[in-house]
């Protein structure tokens, strides 16, 4: 009952007060609707993103990039770890190619994805 009578009286537009009163009045409602509007939008964009970005994976197993080559507009060769696997990726704008299964190479200190993949083919 209390949230009706809230409501109607924020609705309400006949006010017994002055012209200069009254015009202050709306300002103050039109400044807290926006107000209430903005805070809305804001809690709604912050349960959005915490729902968009939850991983399907369990556990400890998480996509990470191991090594990028850019190839020119905008195109890369990626190489992707997912638990124990490599897999090297072509990536564009507008899509994602698996290329290949890469197997566990010998680490001799910090090589790049060129050190590895002949583009010369």
């Amino acid at each position: 009952m209390g949230e009706e009578s809230l409501l109607f009286f924020l609705a309400d537009t006949t006010s017994p007060l002055d012209a200069q009163t009254e015009s202050s009045w709306l300002w103050i409602r039109v400044i807290g609707f926006l107000g209430i509007l903005a805070a809305g939008g804001y809690f709604l964009t912050q349960q959005n993103k915490k729902r968009r970005f939850k991983s399907s994976f369990r556990g400890n197993e998480k996509v990470i990039v191991s090594d990028t080559c850019p190839l020119g507009n905008r195109q890369f060769l990626v190489v992707a770890e997912c638990g124990n696997e490599k897999f090297l990726l072509g990536v564009s704008p507008s899509n994602v190619s698996h290329l290949a299964t890469l197997s566990q190479l010998p680490s001799e200190g910090k090589s790049s994805v060129s050190d590895k993949v002949n583009l010369s083919e």
